[in-house]
């Protein structure tokens, strides 16, 4: 082989190195975008997990308590604890801001929202279990209380999911 020849080859060998590092850079790059896709995956595939449990939660305490489930009332109790389970403050604005979130999302408005959840948890008072009610408002049969109101009630079964009480 001439001396030609071998600058050639080298030269060659030189283009062909670089351009598998090229490939070898390439390769990380879609490995890394992967990575992170996967994670993303894992990630909103934990959080859709994590809200059927909230959910799964809630209904088990609903009917506990007695909720009527052939109601709207219990769609839109559900979502509301639901919700503030997650967002603390929107019991502050219940009027505001919960109510007309459970509203869009039933295509109906506030006040029927409103309505219908102090008419279950009215239900619940009187046809349902008083041992759950005794439990998690200290009410009895031989010690009557007025109904708690819809924040009251929705409040104290967010507080107790997070301490873990229920």
């Amino acid at each position: 082989m001439t001396q030609e020849e071998r600058k050639i080859l080298a030269l060659e060998l030189t283009k062909l190195a670089t351009s598998m590092q090229e490939i070898a850079l390439t390769i990380q790059k879609i490995g890394k975008i992967i990575e992170e896709d996967g994670k993303q995956d894992i990630k909103e595939n934990s959080t859709g997990q994590e809200e059927n449990d909230i959910e799964k939660k809630v209904s088990l305490i609903l009917h506990e308590f007695g909720i009527p489930t052939a109601n709207n009332g219990y769609s839109y109790l559900r979502l509301a604890i639901m919700e503030v389970y997650k967002d603390q403050s929107l019991i502050q604005s219940v009027t505001k801001k919960l109510y007309p979130l459970i509203a869009k999302r039933y295509d109906t408005i506030p006040s029927r929202v409103e309505r219908a959840i102090r008419n279950v948890i009215e239900t619940a008072m009187i046809k349902g279990n008083s041992q759950m009610w005794h439990k998690v408002f200290g009410y009895s049969s031989s010690n009557p209380k007025k109904r708690p109101s819809n924040s009251e009630f929705i409040a104290m079964i967010a507080d107790n999911m997070r301490l873990g009480l229920l």
